[in-house]
């Protein structure tokens, strides 16, 4: 089995527009997390958006997964073979818009079969980009770039190609902003994940791709090495449509499989990138789950949530915790997850003081839990 190694990142996220941009707005505590400007509401519920961004193809959602797909393949230095593109609102944003323009009488050439494809988003961006490849898509809400990734290392580590590129974008619109509301899981403020007096999540936007490719084809080009996958772990809890089973049973499982993948055992990880999402219950499982997969071993842990700065912007929000880790495992810096003051006794984890880490982390698992129960863990570890 081929060893699998990131050697080119992309990123666009409220905070940064490249990856260059990722540290220093880490270091400095910064959010843009603040009214809707995308679309007129009258709801009061903040949000992460990429500010100040054109749309040249209509489609934003699509023109964000560009955004870090070209700045990803330049980065590494080479043409991936295969291509893994991941996303759960597709062309809605512009759907939306159509559907109003139609319902006051308007008209609009559009197409339909693009806005509601999440294949055709991808063939457009491998025709772009003249991959030869495999060209695959994954929808599976919040966990779906995480699952992308996942995708791609093992196509890599098996043999099938030698490198892809994989990630996930979404942009915001009207169906998320207004589902999640219904639900009553949006955050009235800036979210707080893990403490005691956090009131839900906040909606975010962007795109975040890798490269992947294997480890001797990467040292036998010199390519400088982010970081090497080691191990996905995936499961399904089959308990509720929308809330994560209580126990934790989905999550634990595809924390122990991404560890057994990657034939590490529970003392090395030193860093999880939590989904923290905001919101009671996921907060409450996650931390039940991180407990009874690490036991002793987690009071050794660092936990945070990445959320807390770019939203959750969810098909892509695990690829956005996979770059923003490997930031950190570059630069040995952990980031708090802001606003924490107060940690819920009810989840007891070492999360990373307000101050965050200078700290080196050898191997680090990023979680990516979605709807349905739909449960994706990666770890990585440090070249």
């Amino acid at each position: 089995m081929n060893r699998v190694v990131i050697t080119g990142v992309g990123v666009i996220n409220s905070i940064a527009n490249d990856f260059s941009q990722l540290l220093p707005a880490l270091r400095a505590c910064k959010r843009n997390i603040g009214s809707v400007s995308l679309f007129p509401t009258t709801a009061t519920y903040p949000v992460a958006e990429v500010k100040n961004f054109m749309s040249p193809s209509g489609y934003r959602t699509l023109d964000l997964a560009e955004n870090a797909c070209e700045e990803a393949i330049k980065d590494s230095g080479i043409d991936p073979y295969a291509f893994v593109f991941s996303t759960s609102t597709i062309g809605m944003p512009e759907l939306e818009e159509d559907f109003l323009l139609r319902h006051e009488g308007g008209t609009q050439n559009f197409n339909y079969n693009d806005a509601l494809s999440v294949g055709e988003f991808a063939n457009k961006l491998a025709r772009k980009y003249n991959i030869q490849g495999t060209t695959t898509s994954f929808s599976t809400a919040c966990s779906s770039s995480a699952n992308a990734i996942g995708y791609a290392f093992l196509q890599v580590q098996s043999g099938i190609c030698d490198s892809a590129l994989a990630g996930g974008a979404d942009a915001l619109c009207r169906l998320t902003y207004y589902g999640f509301q219904s639900l009553k899981v949006m955050s009235p403020v800036p979210c707080t994940p893990f403490d005691v007096n956090r009131q839900g999540m906040n909606l975010g936007e962007g795109a975040a791709f890798v490269v992947l490719e294997t480890l001797e084809n990467a040292q036998r080009r010199g390519a400088k090495i982010y970081a090497e996958v080691m191990g996905v772990g995936m499961s399904a809890d089959g308990h509720h449509m929308s809330s994560p089973d209580p126990e934790g049973s989905g999550a634990s499982l595809a924390m122990n499989r991404a560890m057994k993948n990657a034939r590490i055992t529970v003392q090395e990880i030193s860093y999880v990138s939590a989904h923290g999402t905001g919101t009671i219950l996921n907060d409450h499982t996650e931390s039940i789950a991180i407990n009874k997969v690490f036991q002793e071993h987690t009071r050794n842990i660092y936990v945070n949530s990445l959320k807390s700065y770019v939203g959750h912007t969810l098909g892509a929000a695990g690829a956005m915790a996979i770059a923003i880790t490997i930031c950190s495992m570059k630069h040995g810096y952990i980031p708090p997850t802001l606003g924490l003051r107060e940690r819920d006794q009810a989840c007891s984890l070492r999360m990373v003081p307000q101050e965050g880490v200078d700290v080196e982390v050898p191997y680090a698992m990023i979680n990516a839990f979605a709807f349905g129960g739909n449960n994706t863990s990666l770890v990585l570890g440090k070249m």
